[in-house]
């Protein structure tokens, strides 16, 4: 497992804090743990994409990343494996708190 800062959220704390005229107007959204400078990247050319993924879980400070596989003999298990370690997390809400939650806990149970 991986946690990467959440600096989307660092941010929109910095900036809702501020004294802008049009921060009323403004909402947070979670847009994604990738880097600015990847989005001008062109696609690799290939016969699709990598044969492993990535489980995403953000808390309040940190996107807390997992690998998981796309295909193969152990996808599942490896998969599992990986919702299990995002529902140990000490920042797991709890398989009540949203839809995700949810998945990621009967995910980890099979």
């Amino acid at each position: 497992m991986r946690s990467e800062p959440r600096t989307d959220w660092y941010a929109w704390r910095e900036l809702t804090t501020s004294a802008r005229d049009y921060i009323p107007w403004l909402s947070y959204g979670d847009y994604g743990v990738k880097s600015a400078r990847t989005i001008g990247r062109e696609p690799p050319s290939g016969r699709g994409g990598p044969a492993w993924g990535t489980l995403r879980y953000p808390t309040g400070e940190s996107f807390d990343l997992v690998k998981v596989l796309t295909c193969g003999e152990d996808r599942t298990a490896v998969n599992r494996a990986a919702a299990r370690q995002l529902n140990e997390l000490p920042d797991f809400r709890g398989a009540t708190a949203s839809a995700g939650e949810s998945w990621l806990r009967d995910c980890a149970q099979g």
